[in-house]
């Protein structure tokens, strides 16, 4: 019976681990059509006859996603309406991107939401159409992540350890 190197053992276990933890998404693509309307269009009519504005929401809530919500809707209560912040998020710098009036640059207004929710004194914005809110992770998430990863890998050495000690006896 001819054995296998540990090395090889290993470096399939890792190849195998990496590949079943980690998955990376890039969502960088912009609708050309929503950028190119009239100001004007960007406002909708909603069932009740209230104004609507399209935002985004990405990152850490509950359901992330693009929302049809009321012209007079802020912040927090786009939060609200996409079921929260996850446990993990970072409330201490929630930003939105909004589309700058005279130009194609970007405006980028960053938000303390925790300062907000702890005091109060802060002005929270109103939501403009076509803004979109990125809420990112903390460090602890951060950190998390890459302990889980540890753990999966460890095991993984150590379930191969046990069948290199086995199979030698």
């Amino acid at each position: 019976m001819r054995k296998t190197p540990f090395y090889l053992l290993l470096a399939l276990a890792l190849v195998i681990t990496v590949l079943t933890t980690v998955s990376l998404t890039k969502a960088s693509t912009k609708d050309k059509q929503q950028t190119d309307l009239p100001r004007g269009a960007q406002y909708f009519l909603g069932t009740t006859d209230e104004l609507l504005i399209r935002v985004n929401i990405w990152g850490f809530v509950r359901t992330p996603g693009q929302y049809m919500v009321p012209s007079e809707t802020d912040l927090i209560s786009l939060l609200s309406f996409a079921g929260g912040p996850m446990p993990s998020a970072k409330l201490s710098k929630i930003k939105i991107v909004r589309k700058s009036n005279n130009s194609n640059k970007e405006e980028i207004i960053q938000i303390n939401v925790k300062k907000y929710i702890e005091d109060g004194n802060i002005a929270i914005p109103r939501l403009k159409p076509d803004d979109t809110i990125i809420v990112k992770p903390s460090r602890w998430h951060y950190f998390s992540t890459s302990l889980e990863f540890v753990t999966r890998v460890a095991t993984v050495v150590q379930v191969i350890g046990w069948w290199m000690y086995y199979m030698d006896k």
